[in-house]
């Protein structure tokens, strides 16, 4: 069903409201500058006719048809002039008289019909005087379907206010809007809307705080109150320590809310505190939970264990420690008021794969040199990534670990180590490893510095040399260990039986 594009204009076919004298017309696509007449008439900004728009005869003057066959077609040359519903005050001012002089016309006609009804007509001004010399617009009204009247231009002295037309301005008023009236208030009861629905919620999350804070008052009071009833007495401090010693008194300390250290417990709790772990670790952990959470917690028990800080292991104080460390230990270890605590921070990642042929470039093919390659035959890749935190304490438990761990099949239903196998080991840094998926990339947070991670990476290969050459049987069968550089691209070929790769964290 073809609508009129012009603006405002309802014309369209199979409607019984629509003259039936109406046609319609589509745009000359194919020429520009009768386009942009065409394009001016129906007030659209930023708007382009497709091959179906079309423009209906209400917005031509009579002498642009030609009628005599049976379809109504449109002179060559001939260009719409007719605006029925103008949007700009300028073209509202040029028509005001003329509607003026029809209302009385208009008048008797029944409001059902306003579809039908053009209280204006305006003919605009062509864009270049010389495409449209034979057809320059006039200003025309007509209301209803009544004769058309011919108004009287809008002079300049007129009214009072008007003003000359400044140049290098728009004919039209600088604060003239290029919406309809009907557009703006329903713009503005909408935004109306919006603002009594956002001071609405306002005021209810304003009540909502003011509930939180009266809440959170009253908890508090409440908190003081019950400390206030469960105080211990004046006195209470130097009867216990006139009645209780050792790990009674120690422990009744602590559960009176003592301040102190997290990890500062006396002597005589740290050796009941162990002892009563190695008997039983759930019994500990009902005991620590009936005593108000007054023994150390399991995460620093491990700790004092690593640095030596255990009661009776004789020279083993952990003063060797460098300060960094310790301070560095201690956050990782800190417990929070519940004793309770995330999981431990990973130090390193390793991925581990059997393989019958691995070959690592080390070194990329330049202009005057070739390539350099370092080889194994069977045995085992290692893929190492260290993180933020990782100590020189750590290596040696990733050796013993990576040596021991049972990967290759010795036999039906046995499995052996490298060690074990013999076999020779080829290590492979991966930064990689360490990556984390974020928007659509992968980033490194956690990875260790380059300075830091080359010293880590030395040691962990001296150590694992001096462990393969520290077995006889590897040293009869001739293994070796070969590795990459450490922060550089490198090629990896490699032959296995299967796909073996295992992740061991640290």
């Amino acid at each position: 069903m073809p609508v009129c594009s012009a603006f405002k204009c309802n014309a369209r076919t199979g409607c019984n409201k629509d003259d039936s004298k109406v046609t319609f017309h589509r745009f000359p696509l194919k020429q520009p500058e009768k386009l942009k007449i065409w394009i001016r008439i129906t007030q659209k900004d930023h708007w382009t006719p497709t091959p179906n728009s079309v423009l209906c005869s209400r917005h031509f003057k009579e002498d642009c048809f030609d009628r005599t066959g049976q379809t109504t077609r449109i002179r060559a040359g001939a260009v719409p002039t007719i605006v029925l519903f103008p949007r700009k005050k300028s073209q509202l001012l040029g028509i005001r008289q003329c509607e003026q002089t029809e209302m009385k016309n208009c008048a008797g006609q029944k409001r059902g019909r306003r579809g039908k009804e053009e209280r204006g007509a305006v003919a605009l001004r062509s864009p270049t005087p010389a495409t449209t010399a034979d057809h320059r617009p006039n200003l025309h009204s007509y209301c209803g379907y009544g004769r058309r009247v011919e108004p009287r231009p809008l002079q300049a002295t007129d009214h009072p206010y008007a003003v000359t037309e400044a140049p290098g301005l728009p004919a039209d008023h600088l604060y003239a809007v290029s919406e309809s009236p009907v557009r703006l208030k329903r713009r503005c009861n909408d935004m109306t809307d919006k603002l009594e629905a956002c001071r609405r919620k306002l005021k209810m999350e304003q009540q909502k705080v003011r509930r939180w804070h009266r809440d959170v008052a009253r908890l508090k009071a409440s908190v003081k109150a019950l400390r206030a009833e469960n105080a211990a007495p004046p006195g209470f401090a130097e009867m216990v320590e006139r009645t209780f010693s050792g790990v009674p008194k120690e422990l009744v300390k602590r559960m009176m809310g003592e301040k102190r250290p997290s990890l500062e417990y006396a002597e005589e709790l740290k050796a009941f505190a162990f002892k009563l772990r190695l008997l039983s670790p759930k019994a500990y952990t009902y005991v620590r939970s009936s005593f108000q959470q007054a023994l150390p917690h399991p995460q620093a028990m491990r700790m004092w264990r690593a640095r030596g800080k255990v009661v009776g292991d004789g020279d083993g104080d952990g003063d060797d420690a460098s300060p960094e460390e310790s301070a560095e230990e201690l956050r990782e270890f800190r417990m929070d008021a519940d004793g309770k605590r995330g999981a431990a921070p990973l130090h390193a990642r390793t991925a581990i794969q059997q393989c019958q042929y691995a070959r690592l470039r080390v070194k990329p093919e330049e202009e005057d040199s070739f390539a350099e390659w370092v080889e194994i035959h069977k045995g085992m890749v290692v893929y190492i990534c260290f993180f933020k935190g990782a100590t020189e304490k750590l290596i040696p438990k990733m050796v013993k670990a990576l040596l021991n761990v049972k990967l290759f099949e010795a036999g039906p239903g046995k499995q052996a180590s490298v060690l074990e196998l013999p076999g020779s080991v080829l290590v492979v840094p991966q930064d990689t490893l360490g990556g984390q998926a974020k928007r659509r990339s992968m980033h490194y947070p956690h990875n260790i510095d380059g300075s830091r991670g080359v010293q880590l990476y030395a040691s962990f290969v001296t150590q694992l040399e001096s462990q393969l050459a520290s077995c006889s049987k590897c040293a009869e069968a001739g293994v070796v260990v070969r590795y990459g550089v450490f922060g550089e691209r490198q090629a990896l070929l490699m032959d296995s039986d299967g796909l073996s790769t295992h992740l061991m964290e640290f």
